[in-house]
């Protein structure tokens, strides 16, 4: 997997997480989760605040009780594949005629 796919998988897990109204009223992703996803995607996404040594510190230890608590840095349900991609127009509604 190249680092834009990882790129992609967060934001797909992220956007699900909000259409499923996973979120808070600021449409980040709650303290737990946000730290399992920041924790799994660090190598595709790197946060300006807290600082790192603050993001290591306080994300590896909400990671793993976010974990332990059931939340997972990539939902299958949110992932979307390429022929879904292909059947979208430019505005990401499904093409007349595409859907199988």
């Amino acid at each position: 997997m190249t680092p834009g796919d990882r790129f992609t998988d967060m934001l797909t897990t992220i956007f699900g997480l909000t259409r499923d109204g996973q979120v808070d009223r600021h449409g980040r992703p709650r303290p737990l989760q946000l730290a399992v996803t920041a924790r799994e995607y660090r190598d595709a996404m790197v946060f300006t605040s807290p600082p790192p040594w603050v993001q290591r510190l306080l994300f590896g230890s909400l990671a793993s009780l976010g974990r332990a608590l059931g939340r997972r840095p990539m939902y299958p349900r949110y992932r979307v594949s390429a022929e879904i991609l292909e059947q979208l127009d430019e505005h990401g509604r499904l093409r007349w005629g595409t859907a199988r």
